[in-house]
């Protein structure tokens, strides 16, 4: 059974692009194979099923193709990388205008913390 146009309240694609019977509105257009679409319905529909397009149909994959397997991980803690630097009070300091000797948190992306006087 095709879906009744009367019982269509609204319809719109992945755009927002909608189909407004009630006021005689088409944004959509032609319904596009393979596309999403959201029907709001006036009733319920107990025996719906898809039109045969002849193989226009999408197929999905069951499974992940070998090539992502292959793949090597890669997470962005690997490379430990400075996230910022503190003083003492936890403020973000600049390394650059800080006093001589003055007692700097160098924080890193891994989690780990140096303590080191800036020079």
């Amino acid at each position: 059974m095709l879906i009744v146009p009367s019982l269509i309240t609204l319809a719109k694609d992945n755009n927002g692009t909608m189909y407004w019977p009630e006021f005689g509105w088409n944004g959509i257009g032609d319904l596009v194979p393979g596309q999403g679409y959201q029907i709001y319905m006036r009733g319920e529909v107990d025996d719906f099923s898809f039109v045969d397009l002849g193989g226009m149909r999408i197929e999905m994959q069951e499974k992940a193709p070998q090539w992502a397997h292959e793949i090597a991980p890669v997470h962005p803690n690997d490379k430990r990388t400075l996230v910022r630097v503190v003083n003492m009070l936890g403020q973000e300091v600049s390394i650059d205008n800080q006093e001589a000797d003055t007692p700097l948190l160098y924080l890193y992306n891994d989690g780990s913390v140096e303590k080191r006087l800036s020079k």
